[in-house]
């Protein structure tokens, strides 16, 4: 717009300029998806914890055994941790699977409407790899963090009391 004004003399503006109400709001609801995904992500992270200390608890006299036989500390948490990373990884495959069945069912739903009102041609739908890659990323982290503490617990346990509680 700087530049064409003094080549043509007419008042030109950017688009940046007539649309900044509208640029502002997509930092706006970019902050907001940001906001909404770190909820989603300590909700989850929340209930793996709890899990996690559920499922010491009823494990307790199986860790006292455990220990009273000679396991040692690492030891019980790496078990922990490495339930923890296939439970993730269980879980990443489960949504993957459910993300492409969501797909193919509106991919089905857009095919089935004759025309929709934005345009006639179909678009293809498709699972994004990167996406898919910082989604297992953000599974294996956000599950290793949340059983840290209740797999620290669990090798903390003094033997004779795991048995006899």
């Amino acid at each position: 717009a700087r530049k064409l004004e003094p080549l043509t003399g007419l008042t030109a503006k950017s688009w940046i300029e007539d649309n900044k109400q509208i640029i502002e709001q997509i930092s706006r609801f970019r902050l907001i998806i940001a906001f909404i995904n770190f909820l989603i992500i300590f909700a989850a992270a929340s209930s793996i914890t709890s899990v996690f200390i559920l499922l010491i608890a009823s494990k307790a006299k199986e860790i006292g055994i455990l220990k009273s036989m000679g396991a040692k500390n690492t030891s019980v948490m790496f078990i922990f941790l490495s339930q923890a990373v296939i439970l993730s990884i269980i879980g990443y495959l489960a949504g993957l699977v459910g993300a492409k069945l969501l797909i193919s069912w509106y991919s089905y739903m857009l095919s089935s409407a004759t025309e929709t009102f934005l345009t006639t041609s179909i678009p293809v739908l498709k699972i994004n790899f990167q996406y898919a890659l910082l989604a297992l990323f953000y599974s294996m982290v956000t599950s290793l963090i949340a059983s840290i503490i209740p797999a620290w617990q669990a090798a903390r346990l003094n033997p004779v009391e795991a048995i006899n509680a």
